[in-house]
């Protein structure tokens, strides 16, 4: 090549190309079975070993009792029917129970009476199958009503309150008031005193010189 070659040449753009994509220069090349480079991979099915559990509902809490022998359901705790379908309290069938830890002698709670002797009384799902769920009517004389009793002589029946929530405390009755006009078989209220207002839904303090619904005076008095 002459001088003059060597000159022109030398002042020719070079071209230059544009190499791989930034990023992927280390990035391996995705292969797929066929042997085609760059080919979108398919993804692993996943797989799960887990059941996905049912929820609980008024239906299945009374057959699962069923199953554990008890007899007229309709007459059956409500408040601990509650307890059952929200969780507060678990139960399971004698097949998936081999210890028999979670079936109706299993122990709810223990706690101090809640009369004067203070001893330590135990209470099981069995004590507390067909407790009454209002307290209000016999507080006063001992709650004779009540399922569960202490042993001490001046002692008298105790309600099991707030099963429904998984609280578990102890009453002569004067504060256990479970709502059994609720939905998902109530709620407890507290105060004997309590009412469901048939209109609303909500809750109001009703004494022996009466009462009324909170929520729907208001609305009435809007209306006015």
């Amino acid at each position: 090549m002459s001088s003059s070659d060597q000159a022109s040449a030398a002042t020719l753009p070079v071209k230059r190309g544009r190499g791989r994509p930034k990023g992927s220069r280390n990035k391996p090349k995705e292969v797929v079975s066929g042997g085609k480079e760059n080919a979108p991979v398919a993804k692993k099915p996943r797989i799960t070993t887990k059941t996905p559990k049912a929820p609980m509902t008024k239906k299945t809490v009374d057959e699962l009792l069923a199953s554990l022998g008890v007899q007229n359901l309709g007459k059956v705790s409500r408040c601990l029917k509650a307890g059952i379908l929200n969780g507060a309290v678990k139960l399971l069938t004698p097949e998936n129970d081999p210890g028999n830890k979670f079936g109706l002698n299993q122990v709810l709670v223990t706690d101090s009476c809640c009369y004067e002797c203070g001893e330590d009384v135990t209470c099981t799902v069995r004590d507390v199958l067909y407790q009454p769920d209002y307290g209000g009517n016999g507080y006063g004389d001992g709650a004779p009503n009540a399922t569960l009793k202490c042993e001490g002589e001046d002692c008298g029946g105790i309600f099991v309150t707030e099963i429904c929530r998984g609280v578990f405390g102890y009453d002569s009755g004067k504060f256990f008031n479970h709502c059994t006009k609720c939905p998902q078989f109530g709620r407890c209220l507290g105060d004997y005193r309590e009412c469901h207002c048939s209109k609303c839904g909500d809750h109001f303090f009703m004494t022996s010189f009466g009462g009324g619904c909170y929520t729907c005076d208001k609305k009435r008095k809007r209306r006015i």
